[in-house]
């Protein structure tokens, strides 16, 4: 079993065109997971807690690698009508730290 730190990144200033950055984070707590955890897995806790909505799927999110984190990006943003864009950025969702 492997301990993570789940982090949720409730405040995510920028757009889709020039890309996202957290601007504030709140720690949810440790969580225990298989020592080779599925993407579902950490999908499971992210709703589990609150973090997505219970009707959300691997379909309906990425799941990537950056350094040590684990995050859950959201591939869709909604962006302001006015503002039409071809970029790819994902906005990050949640993080997944692991502890040990």
């Amino acid at each position: 079993m492997r301990k993570y730190e789940l982090i949720d990144y409730f405040d995510v200033w920028g757009n889709s065109k020039e890309g996202y950055w957290v601007n504030n984070q709140r720690i949810i707590g440790e969580i225990i997971l298989p020592d080779s955890p599925s993407d579902q897995d950490f999908l499971d806790v992210a709703i589990d807690n609150g973090i997505l909505k219970h009707n959300v799927t691997l379909d309906d999110v990425v799941i990537e690698e950056y350094g040590n984190t684990i995050e859950i990006l959201d591939p869709n943003p909604r962006e302001p009508e006015e503002e039409e864009t071809n970029a790819k950025e994902p906005l990050p969702i949640c993080g997944f730290i692991p502890l040990d």
